[in-house]
């Protein structure tokens, strides 16, 4: 009762003085509240996260199930490890290239200042893992990239 009549308090004082402030919902800015995500097969859990982490919501996937992405290399499987690293945060990654044991994503960040860097991840005994990350590096000599594979890689400088 008292929290009724202070609310009421509070709104009659601002409606005095011809303003009444109100403000959205948190849940608004959620990304699955602002884009229609029909047909996506990430959770909503994993697409509002990603719009908390850069800042602007992801493009909608359509037409694709994570489930078949090879060996389970897509951008919602490979950004938890990323991010685990400590090595980069409050970014996003693009859908990865993938070849084998071997996947390489740009970041995605909502800074418009920031530079979108090459991330490498490799799979040892099953499981995906961070390499390094950079802009244009010998991903053969430095990181063990098979060269065929590296070929395949945007960032491996030489072997465009």
């Amino acid at each position: 009762m008292y929290a009724r009549t202070a609310v009421a308090a509070v709104l009659a004082g601002a409606a005095s003085v011809g303003a009444l402030f109100l403000s959205a919902p948190a849940h608004a800015t959620r990304c699955t509240d602002q884009i229609n995500y029909a047909g996506d097969p990430r959770s909503n859990a994993e697409i509002n996260s990603i719009g908390a982490v850069t800042g602007q919501c992801p493009t909608p996937l359509t037409g694709v199930a994570l489930a078949d992405a090879p060996d389970g290399c897509n951008s919602g499987s490979l950004l938890p490890v990323l991010l685990a690293s400590g090595a980069i945060s409050h970014v996003g990654l693009a859908e990865p290239t993938c070849d084998g044991d071997w996947a390489m994503a740009s970041t995605i960040s909502g800074d418009p200042g920031a530079q979108n860097a090459s991330v490498l991840f490799h799979r040892v005994n099953g499981a995906w893992q961070y390499v390094t990350y950079g802009s244009y590096w010998d991903c053969v000599g430095a990181s063990g990239v098979p060269p065929a594979i590296a070929a395949r890689f945007v960032g491996c400088f030489q072997h465009q």
